[in-house]
């Protein structure tokens, strides 16, 4: 049994069933089709996207998982994030931070964000453009 990682670039992607296929550089452009993601969540990379997928063989059979996009020049770490930040990023200004030093929550969602934050056993919240209705 062997493993290989290898970056690749998203050519297209079948949403259904959660695959996509990917180009490597590198080897002629050769493409893998149909390529699982992992499942642990449901959040497809763009075409063009660089991904890491790992190969394995086993039983004279290779398989191909696609682990995931990663940082590199054309994606790159959100500003003001650091150590102590676990931030989700659902689209370009949709997210939810959350800093376990200051054990504040952040839920944003285009201009409009709710702020939660934990002291002392108090909880505070603020909101900018929020709209609560009620019934």
């Amino acid at each position: 049994m062997y493993s290989v990682v290898r970056p690749g670039r998203i050519s297209s992607i079948d949403y259904e069933n959660g695959c996509a296929d990917v180009v490597f550089e590198g080897t002629g452009g050769s493409v893998r089709q149909a390529l699982p993601f992992l499942s642990f969540e449901y959040n497809m990379p763009g075409i063009g996207d660089m991904v890491l997928v790992i190969f394995q063989q086993y039983n004279k059979k290779e398989q191909g998982f696609i682990i995931g996009r990663y940082y590199n020049i054309s994606n790159t770490v959100p500003e003001g994030l650091s150590k102590g930040d676990y931030f989700k990023k659902f689209s370009k200004n949709s997210y939810i931070k959350y800093n376990a030093e200051s054990d504040m929550l952040v839920l944003s969602a285009g201009e409009a964000s709710i702020t939660a934050n934990i002291k002392n056993g108090t909880l505070t919240l603020s909101a900018k453009k929020v709209i609560i209705n009620e019934g």
